[in-house]
């Protein structure tokens, strides 16, 4: 199994490829995340672990995603919920994402149904969870987000902003 961590920085996963656009330890590969230096169809897995929030067009990145993506391939993605501090403390974040931000590449999602538009790229989101910061002094956490889980959408409608989410975590599969 092929694996590829973008932007994996110092923390890159065990038996992957790591690409990065600076020079730390663990990157084995330097580039642009938007243009990946591998052939087509050529990864069974892809990590995007606290990536996706610094890409300024994120439907290029994901074309790029799809293309080095095999067919059916897992495509893991953390990223700060747009309640979290974390969303919006570091200057690099470019944009806020929530539970439906990648609906626009499934169309069998309601999103993805009514604003999908020809990219030549299909994913089905097959995971989406929203995991809180747990500790004493936040113990309703451990409550909230077996609640939130439950239903996002209404979480962030109703609940986002008075018990705030940490981090999103979406599991994708590449259709070709």
């Amino acid at each position: 199994m092929r694996i590829l961590d973008v932007g994996c920085g110092m923390r890159k996963h065990k038996d992957a490829i790591g690409i990065d656009f600076r020079r730390v330890k663990g990157v084995d590969i330097i580039a642009d995340a938007t243009f990946l230096p591998f052939p087509n169809d050529s990864f069974d897995k892809i990590i995007l672990s606290h990536i996706v929030e610094h890409i300024p067009d994120m439907i290029s990145f994901m074309k790029e995603i799809w293309r080095v993506s095999k067919n059916k391939a897992t495509i893991q993605i953390w990223t700060p919920h747009f309640t979290s501090m974390n969303s919006y403390t570091d200057l690099t974040h470019v944009r806020h994402l929530t539970s439906q931000s990648f609906d626009y590449f499934d169309k069998t999602t309601s999103l993805g149904k009514e604003l999908w538009f020809d990219i030549r790229v299909s994913f089905k989101v097959n995971t989406r969870k929203l995991f809180f910061t747990k500790r004493k002094s936040r113990f309703w956490n451990f409550f909230i987000e077996k609640i939130a889980n439950k239903n996002l959408v209404r979480y962030e409608t109703i609940l986002g902003w008075i018990f705030p989410g940490e981090t999103l975590y979406f599991e994708l599969e590449a259709l070709k």
